[in-house]
């Protein structure tokens, strides 16, 4: 289970800069020698963890729901983890439906 809440420290490129700044964080930026807005390369903000891009690669603390064991895994890990289970779920409902549907035709 995830701990909540927890912040983590990421550090930004370009492929994460707009997605921050589109979930409201503000992104340090600077003027560079040719008067251009950019950004410091390994340039860090905190987030919160539930921000995490479905594909980051940051750990982040869990909790084991069957020992209470504190333990850090890669969010994406989690997040496929998750999606998997709820695909399963999904899979089996629509199993059972069509075993009843056929059951009653």
């Amino acid at each position: 289970m995830l701990v909540l809440p927890q912040t983590v420290e990421i550090e930004l490129n370009g492929n994460t800069i707009k997605y921050y700044e589109e979930k409201g964080y503000e992104i340090p930026r600077r003027i560079d020698i040719q008067g251009r807005n950019s950004l410091p390369r390994g340039t860090k903000i905190i987030v919160n963890v539930l921000d995490l891009r479905e594909q980051s690669n940051t750990e982040v603390l869990f909790i084991c729901d069957y020992c209470g064991k504190e333990y850090f895994q890669k969010f994406s890990k989690h997040y496929l983890y998750n999606n998997m289970a709820l695909y399963i779920r999904i899979v089996v409902v629509i199993a059972l439906f069509i075993n009843v549907k056929n059951q009653i035709n």
